[in-house]
């Protein structure tokens, strides 16, 4: 991943006091009425992997994983939408008279999306032939709170997570944790079907790391943007609206 400051790299209940709301590769986005099953599987740095991509799991003495106070990963920062330039990470005040309105914090982090129909039913046969997409997900405060919640009684990395769209224009879903996580089942397996799905993983999930920074926001100056505008002023966009605006604007002009 690459190096800059204006990013937070946290997990939940670590480093992430911030972030809460109390392009080259396709982001994760939900259809309406389609329910999708994933697993998180970008781990904190003191969970090492494998050379094969599978996880060494920490142990608890009766020999199951030791994932209960453990977090996926993620990073976050402040950014700002402008019309004719787009994510742009927030620098301050004068960034903000050009986009018109504060920055936001938004947050970003890695799954794999499992085969399923529409409705989320899991296909056995698709995975046993190696299915699997790996996507980054970056979402509002509001997504980070709803999983965070959701850690506290179904740790994500040691369950997997179905996604149901309920609204496409704003991204809105609702989640339901699975009774296991597919990500872990796969690194028990010893089958050579699973040692290379975990090789692919592993290698698809550092690429999308490296550039996770750059999917959340442009790194750009001021007169950068200045430039890109052609000394034009960015469209207002109030207190009020701009939430919602940003969320539509992530659906419909996301890279």
């Amino acid at each position: 991943m690459a190096e800059n400051s204006s990013f937070k790299d946290f997990g939940f209940d670590s480093g992430d006091d911030n972030v809460s709301s109390s392009g080259k590769f396709d982001r994760l986005k939900f259809k309406e009425n389609e329910t999708i099953r994933a697993s998180f599987v970008w781990f904190p740095q003191d969970i090492p992997t494998k050379e094969d991509g599978s996880i060494a799991l920490p142990l608890k003495s009766d020999g199951t994983p030791d994932l209960e106070k453990k977090s996926p990963r993620f990073i976050g920062a402040q950014r700002h939408f402008i019309t004719g330039v787009g994510y742009v990470l927030a620098k301050g005040a004068e960034m903000a008279k050009l986009a018109g309105g504060p920055a936001k914090m938004t947050v970003a982090t890695i799954v794999v999306v499992w085969p399923t129909d529409r409705k989320g039913e899991f296909s056995k046969e698709r995975f046993a032939a190696g299915e699997f997409d790996v996507k980054p997900y970056v979402f509002s405060t509001q997504m980070y709170d709803t999983l965070k919640t959701a850690n506290a009684e179904w740790p994500l990395l040691q369950y997997d997570v179905k996604f149901a769209c309920t609204d496409t224009q704003y991204q809105k879903v609702t989640l339901t944790p699975c009774r296991e996580s597919l990500y872990l089942k796969l690194g028990n397996s010893t089958s050579a079907t699973a040692i290379k799905m975990r090789k692919e993983i592993a290698e698809r999930v550092a690429e999308i790391a490296k550039n996770l920074p750059d999917l959340i926001a442009k790194d750009m100056s001021v007169d950068k943007v200045r430039e890109k505008l052609g000394g034009s002023p960015a469209a207002s966009v109030t207190p009020e609206n701009a939430a919602a605006v940003d969320d539509m604007l992530d659906d419909l002009l996301a890279e």
